[in-house]
């Protein structure tokens, strides 16, 4: 077994953290690192996604210290609606500065440190649901809004990611002008997008 492919204890993990070892067990229990349960109900947690933890909060601290009036996160590998995101903030007449993740390990990462004012959820990325996004922003942010962006929105699916705090659903292909429009009114602090 590579040292990347082993398990260390909350102890062990906080010990690299440079945390408490309850704090490694609240972000464990709140889905910022994934762990799995011995059978005497301790938790584990892989080597390579610490390392990869500690590497994504040493790049978010910097990130932190750059001036920007607002700050998005696109969860999505679809390239047409990267695209569309670019060409939106280019039209924009304040800075926003976004990030762009493929997994929900990095959007949970991103979101629970930074605290955006927006996350758009690609509901085509695997094991991304929107909702979920949506009830957890709903629960630890006042100022964030979580926009989905979905293939083709039902009503009961709107109607379900309303109750979770999505605050608006996108049809793909999502145009420029829509997401212009959603990045405006999240950087202004217009509370329904």
């Amino acid at each position: 077994m590579t040292d990347l492919a082993k398990y260390l204890s909350t102890k062990q993990v906080a010990q690299r953290c440079g945390v408490h070892r309850k704090t490694i067990a609240r972000w464990v229990d709140a889905g910022v690192l994934p762990a799995v349960y011995t059978t005497g109900g301790h938790r584990r947690l892989l080597a390579m996604d610490v390392e990869r933890f500690l590497q994504h909060r040493r790049n978010l601290h910097a990130v932190r210290e750059e001036p920007t009036a607002g700050f998005c996160v696109l969860v999505s590998t679809d390239s047409s609606l990267i695209a569309a995101l670019q060409n939106a903030v280019r039209g924009l007449s304040q800075d926003i500065h976004v990030r762009m993740v493929a997994e929900v390990f990095d959007a949970g990462l991103v979101a629970g440190t930074l605290q955006p004012r927006l996350i758009l959820v690609d509901e085509s990325v695997a094991g991304c649901d929107p909702a979920t996004v949506g009830a957890a922003v709903l629960r630890r942010q006042s100022d964030g809004n979580v926009v989905a962006c979905l293939e083709t929105p039902t009503k009961a699916r709107r109607a379900q990611l309303a109750i979770n705090g999505v605050r608006a659903v996108l049809t793909k292909p999502v145009s420029t002008s829509d997401l212009r429009l959603v990045l405006e009114m999240a950087v202004r602090g217009v509370g329904d997008t």
